[in-house]
């Protein structure tokens, strides 16, 4: 297996209640690393954070956390949770 973190954000309350709700990400996500051979050995959320800036508490701790760590891989569901307004 190999190691991986996992991100989920969600902005709105209205994302929330739509299937991108913080449960819904991490499930799909840990489903997807179960799949393909992958250990989710930590998870970082931002909840109630707009993905136009990376300045987030779960994304700054996710960063520091990549630093030390070094991971196979970051899984997240879709680009949208990961950024927006970067082209």
């Amino acid at each position: 297996m190999r190691a991986a973190f996992l991100y989920a954000r969600v902005s709105t309350d209205e994302q929330a209640d739509k299937n991108l709700s913080i449960p819904f990400q991490v499930e799909a996500i840990e489903k997807y690393a179960a799949a393909h051979g992958y250990e989710i050995v930590d998870r970082f959320t931002d909840d109630g954070y707009s993905g136009e800036t990376m300045d987030r508490p779960g994304m700054n701790r996710l960063v520091k956390q990549v630093t030390k760590q070094r991971p196979a891989a970051v899984l997240y569901l879709d680009e949208d949770r990961w950024s927006r307004g970067y082209d």
